[in-house]
């Protein structure tokens, strides 16, 4: 049962209470420091590499907030788990900057000289680290070792519940399968969401993946109504707790984490009689996490970017990475990659991203790496140059499929 987030108010005093708080959560988590999930990064390139610098990340932080659209789908909440380098970060060598380039996210820098990519050079890159890295549904992908997507009642173990173990009967009886769906829409939190009205195109998909408060009531035109799963972090987690964010509905919460996996039991008893509260399996989490940042060191080693912010990897990673393991194809939806400083942090609110956590430039780099290998498209709300599944009606092919797509969304669940 889909069940809508009540977007009234009982008094302007309510309303504007709700609006603070959700600023402050806003602005605190763009600042906030990881929680410490243990990312899987066996085969991460250079990690022993001496002699590199420290991440300058906080001290250029204070200078300067970007609103570029290239943050990782824009998420509304940067205290993502699984920084396994101890709230310390090692950044690529200075010296990179003199090869291939990505954006930042300073535009203020602003020279077109600067901005452009060598876009030669950087597929080049690409053809280099896309056969390192262990992507869903390719053979590298079984050396990850990554047996569930889902923690089950089958196979309910979580090392970051602090029994080790979820509640069964919190969870779906069976698992999630690879290519379970055949098209989804992985729609971010980017300003870049306001470039096109694709939200009838988004809704044809046959699963849609959110992140955090992103809403749809108001937005329906630009990011469409429906939403399938909703990729929550630890901050969101906790505002669950209390109340749904203004505008948001889903027919599954996906969590992941430690300070989720703490919260999972109340959340279901406030929401579970009412829509599926699912947990990613960790391990499934962490390899998604150390690729991301097996990927950002493999491009240091090569001297191939010049990057600013840490390489923390963001919400999105965990749920694109679900995304291209259950989905035969996937489309992304208000992911920045392109440096536009006249583009919002956000599609919904006003608030601006800091890049002392996350670098958007690598970001960026990550994203297009992914579609140059094939494994997703990229819409940025330009119709006349993106993809053609950017643009899919609701009389497409696509849509056949998405009447009996709702029932598989329940990964098995034994309830109705």
């Amino acid at each position: 049962m889909r069940v809508s987030a009540d977007i009234s108010s009982s008094s302007s005093s309510s309303s504007s209470h709700e609006k603070e708080e959700e600023e402050e959560l806003n602005n605190n988590n763009n600042n906030a420091d990881e929680e410490g999930e243990e990312a899987t990064t066996a085969g991460v390139v250079g990690t022993a590499r001496k002699g590199r610098r420290r991440s300058r990340s906080r001290s250029s932080s204070k200078g300067s907030s970007s609103s570029s659209s290239n943050s990782f789908g824009g998420g509304s909440a940067s205290d993502e788990e699984g920084d396994d380098t101890g709230g310390e970060d090692e950044s690529a060598d200075s010296s990179a900057g003199g090869n291939t380039f990505l954006p930042t996210a300073d535009h203020r820098v602003g020279a077109a000289a600067k901005e452009a990519m060598n876009l030669k050079k950087l597929k080049e890159s690409f053809d280099i680290v896309l056969p390192q890295l262990w992507i869903p549904k390719t053979p590298e992908w079984k050396k990850a070792n990554v047996k569930r997507i889902l923690v089950t009642k089958a196979q309910n173990g979580n090392k970051y519940h602090p029994s080790g173990k979820n509640n069964p009967e919190v969870l779906p009886a069976e698992d999630l399968r690879e290519k379970q769906f055949k098209s989804c829409a992985v729609v971010g939190n980017g300003g870049s969401n306001l470039n096109a009205n694709y939200g009838e195109a988004i809704d044809a998909h046959d699963a849609v993946f959110r992140f955090n408060d992103g809403p749809t009531v108001g937005f329906e035109n630009k990011v469409g109504s429906k939403t399938t799963f909703r990729v929550i972090n630890n901050a969101w987690t906790r505002t669950w707790l209390r109340r749904k964010p203004r505008g948001a509905s889903e027919d599954a919460l996906l969590l992941f984490g430690a300070g989720a996996a703490k919260s999972m039991d109340a959340l279901y008893k406030k929401w579970g009689s009412e829509e599926k509260i699912y947990f990613m399996a960790p391990e499934f989490a962490g390899a998604a996490r150390g690729q991301y940042k097996k990927a950002y060191l493999a491009f240091a080693d090569l001297k191939a970017v010049s990057v600013k912010g840490r390489n923390s990897p963001p919400t999105g990673v965990e749920g694109l990475y679900f995304a291209m393991l259950t989905c035969e194809s996937v489309d992304l939806y208000g992911f920045g990659i392109e440096p536009d400083p006249s583009t919002p942090y956000h599609y919904h609110d006003k608030v601006k991203g800091v890049e002392a956590a996350h670098s958007f430039g690598f970001q960026a780099v990550f994203l297009r790496m992914l579609e140059h290998g094939g494994h997703m498209s990229v819409c940025l709300g330009k119709k006349s140059a993106d993809p053609p599944s950017c643009s899919l009606s609701l009389s497409s092919s696509y849509s056949s499929s998405s009447s009996s797509s709702s029932s598989s969304t329940r990964g098995g669940d034994d309830e109705e």
